[in-house]
């Protein structure tokens, strides 16, 4: 089981994301409210973020990571607060919104980048508890902190979403059912907000990672156009554009940051062989989407 926190690994390392671009960055003078926090594309969107310039709000909910992320930041001269919450949990949620709003007066940009994903369910006689927590941490918390933070948005007639979404929204696998089922539910609600909102000022787009680490996914990657995975480093960046004023046409986008692996790949699945079946498992359980 994979919740927010247990994200991916790239080989480059935090020190290589902090240097400061400033009052000239990309997302300078924006409050960037991030929830899911792990050690990947989470603080890796948040290293890129305090980068270029953005005051930036930590949801996860593990304190230490949030922490260290934290204060690798503002050692770094940039300004964060790490704000513990567990975001399937609705009244957290309200919490920590209204904790950063109190921190910082204002969001301008959110990325959702929380998820709950079985890998082992492979039919749809799921339980009640594991529907409840996918659907939670998948879509409602999601929901929520948009609604909580749409309306100050509303008032600036500004604000931009991103929503870590999953290719197994749009094709179809033999597992994890629910984990598709949900992210279908993410896509739907940025395409929502973003023709509900966007006369208003307010954007939001889906992104579609890929990334593999380490050894146990490289025969998968191989099968991208880029004959490579994406890094966590390199989603951050895309991240941090989507939330800019660079990308201010562009809402209501699916977009795949994953070297050309979904209009390429030949899936492996258990009709091939329950072996080829069992390998991409075993590398799904070590990425984020």
């Amino acid at each position: 089981m994979v919740a927010d926190d247990d994200l991916h690994r790239t080989p480059d390392t935090a020190a290589q994301r902090t240097e400061l671009v400033g009052g000239n960055g990309l997302l300078a003078n924006k409050v960037l409210l991030i929830a899911g926090v792990g050690p990947n594309i989470g603080t890796s969107a948040a290293m890129i973020a305090a980068r270029e310039g953005a005051q930036v709000a930590l949801l996860a909910r593990s304190e230490g990571r949030l922490e260290q992320v934290a204060d690798l930041i503002r050692k770094n001269g940039g300004d964060a607060c790490a704000l513990p919450c567990d975001l399937s949990k609705a009244d957290a949620v309200e919490r920590a919104v209204a904790a950063a709003l109190e921190r910082f007066g204002r969001i301008d940009a959110v990325f959702y980048n929380a998820f709950h994903n079985d890998l082992k369910q492979r039919d749809l006689d799921i339980e009640e508890g594991l529907w409840d927590a996918s659907m939670n941490l998948n879509i409602r918390a999601a929901m929520s902190i948009a609604r909580l933070t749409i309306p100050g948005m509303l008032e600036r007639s500004s604000g931009a979403f991103v929503f870590t979404s999953s290719n197994a929204a749009i094709v179809a696998e033999e597992w994890h059912p629910l984990y598709g089922i949900s992210k279908a539910g993410l896509s739907a609600l940025t395409r929502y907000v973003a023709s509900r909102y966007g006369r208003r000022g307010i954007r939001a787009n889906a992104i579609y990672p890929f990334v593999v680490p380490g050894d146990a996914g490289l025969g998968i990657a191989a099968l991208s156009c880029l004959k490579r995975s994406a890094t966590a480093d390199e989603v951050g960046e895309v991240v941090a554009f989507l939330c800019s004023d660079r990308s201010a046409v562009i809402t209501g986008q699916d977009i795949h940051v994953d070297c050309g692996m979904m209009i390429h790949a030949n899936w492996p699945s258990a009709q091939d062989s329950d072996e080829g079946s069992e390998a991409l498992i075993s590398a799904r359980e070590a990425l984020h989407h």
